[in-house]
């Protein structure tokens, strides 16, 4: 089932709806926004470049 989602998503006939991109060094108040319902669509946590 996740290789056909991922299939879906990669040939375009599914789209996934990211609201916010975040560090994730504020993980937290990532956390905060979800709980509030201060969010629409995905909040993403994104992996520091080193």
């Amino acid at each position: 089932m996740l290789r056909q989602a991922v299939g879906a998503v990669l040939d375009g006939e599914l789209r996934v709806d990211v609201g916010q991109v975040l560090p994730l060094r504020d993980a937290a108040e990532a956390h905060r926004r979800l709980e509030s319902g201060r969010t629409t669509g995905k909040l993403v946590l994104a992996m520091e470049q080193e």
